[in-house]
């Protein structure tokens, strides 16, 4: 009999199939691969490696066609990977010693799942090793699990570091999206016959994907509020629910839902760095900044880890937390923590072997000197023109003192992010300072169209309006910031201050 069995079920994957089998041609031997309707050269690939190759016809179940694939296994063990997974080089001698072993073991091994699209690659830990037995199936139409099937039936579990790589999520969005919203389908039918707090995270993640963020916030609450669900998970989750409160510019509730969030789980980089957006919106700048090289430090620990305690963690993007930083010094006038960071750009510029990276940091080193070297960022600063660094990006053009330079500078963002009201509103204010009031209104304006509006544009626009003798437009500005911000106090207070101010004039425009 065989000791190990690799089981697959695949699907169009001639680009990623080969790398995987070759990642385990020595280790498996037994590999079954079950097609589930390849149009390309999926199959040939396959039978390089094996002549197990069987059909099944799709029924929109994954855990359908796992079944049947560990039906068609008569390992000892059984591993089970997707096509775009391969085992690290460094995992084999791992992986060997374990498959000795006699006993009903659920082995969980370590998933890196590679996301160079947004630099966040997210660690997980899943069952992907175990012994067989016919009594073990798979549950689960979409994201499938065996956990429980090993739980059933008196498996022990071990956890180790046997690393699976996963590129899945290197893919153009479109894809990404693709699949998502084929996945939506069997994770709402699967949901509404077995329904869970996992399926309520993992039903939030998808419609996050998809960009439907209410409706993921529904999902994303019951998850973080469920005792039964993991606690990372469940910290996860808060994460997102602070990003939807935060578009709505509820950041009281935001911080009181992120603090529970880290109390969940304190050694997510994303959680403190969250927590310092949350803090600075609220005016607390001391904590934003503490929290800010917290999740610096945070993510040192996560990333020289050679292990992860727990079943989720995400390393951050390392540049992300540390030009955040630098946004709220920046900002704040911080400039002792902003030498600080400057240090810890250092410290990940002298150990990067990524050209890319280097690239990157020498413009943020440049931007900070107050040297917009536009030709520079326009051909090498693409991995720099992202969301996850746009506070900074936006922030930093204040250092660059010729008017002239930071006008093209915001231009040039501008252009990269047509949709991002903060440069507009710069723009505004460098037009406005330079008496160019009516271009300033353009601007202010052009923000207005906008989905997610700044409070601030409102008083940047009522304040150039009056300038420029333009009050027949107030009354609308004022009506339009009412029903955008009528529920947010802070600005609901300012606003009637103006209207007071402006009190006999405004009844009068109204009447």
């Amino acid at each position: 009999m065989p000791r190990l069995s690799l089981s697959m079920i695949v699907k169009n994957e001639s680009n990623n199939l080969e790398k995987c089998l070759s990642s385990v041609k020595d280790l498996a031997d037994e590999i079954v691969i079950v097609d589930t309707g390849s149009t390309d050269n999926t199959k040939d690939i396959a039978s390089k490696f094996t002549s197990r190759i069987y059909t099944y016809e799709w029924d929109n179940d994954f855990s359908a066609a796992r079944n049947f694939a560990l039906g068609k296994c008569t390992g000892n063990w059984v591993l089970y990977l997707d096509a775009d997974e391969y085992i690290d080089s460094n995992s084999v001698e791992m992986l060997k010693s374990i498959i000795n072993k006699q006993e009903k073991l659920g082995v969980k091994c370590l998933i890196e799942n590679k996301d160079d699209f947004n630099n966040k690659p997210m660690l997980q830990k899943y069952t992907r090793l175990f012994t067989r037995s016919d009594a073990v199936k798979f549950s689960g139409k979409v994201h499938e699990q065996i956990d429980d099937s090993l739980i059933k039936n008196g498996y022990r579990f071990v956890d180790t570091n046997i690393k699976i790589i996963h590129t899945g999520y290197n893919q153009n969005k479109d894809i990404l999206i693709e699949k998502a919203r084929r996945n939506l389908d069997l994770l709402l039918s699967d949901y509404e016959n077995n329904g869970s707090s996992y399926y309520d995270f993992q039903i939030g993640n998808t419609y996050k994907l998809l960009e439907e963020n209410d409706k993921a916030a529904v999902y994303y609450h019951r998850a973080f509020t469920s005792e039964d669900l993991n606690k990372e998970y469940r910290a996860l989750s808060s994460l997102h629910i602070v990003s939807s409160l935060l578009d709505n510019l509820q950041i009281s509730e935001a911080l009181e839902i992120i603090k529970k969030g880290i109390a969940l789980d304190s050694t997510q980089p994303v959680l403190y760095l969250a927590a310092a957006d949350v803090f600075f919106r609220s005016g607390n700048v001391q904590q934003a900044i503490e929290y800010s090289l917290t999740s610096i430090k945070k993510n040192k620990l996560l990333k020289q880890s050679e292990t992860i305690n727990g079943e989720l963690k995400i390393l951050a993007d390392e540049l992300q937390l540390i030009t955040f930083g630098m946004y709220i010094c920046l900002e704040s006038n911080l400039d002792y923590n902003l030498q600080l960071l400057k240090k810890e750009l250092r410290i990940v510029k002298n150990y990067s072997f990524d050209s890319i990276q280097i690239d990157s940091i020498e413009l943020i080193e440049k931007l900070l000197e107050g040297k917009a070297d536009i030709d520079a960022i326009e051909k090498e600063g693409k991995s720099l023109l992202k969301e996850n660094y746009l506070n900074f990006l936006t922030s930093v053009s204040k250092k660059i003192e010729n008017p002239d330079d930071r006008k093209t500078y915001l231009k040039l963002l501008n252009n990269h992010f047509p949709d991002d009201v903060k440069i507009l509103i710069r723009l505004g204010n460098l037009f406005e300072a330079e008496g160019d009031v009516t271009e300033a209104i353009e601007k202010y304006e052009a923000g207005l169209q906008k989905d997610n509006i700044d409070p601030a544009l409102i008083f940047y626009l009522l304040s150039a309006y009056i300038k420029m003798n333009e009050f027949e437009k107030i009354p609308e500005l004022i009506e339009k910031a009412e029903q955008d911000f009528g529920l947010v106090p802070e600005v609901m207070n300012k606003l009637n201050a103006v209207k007071q101010k402006l009190s006999g004039f405004y009844e009068s425009m109204v009447n």
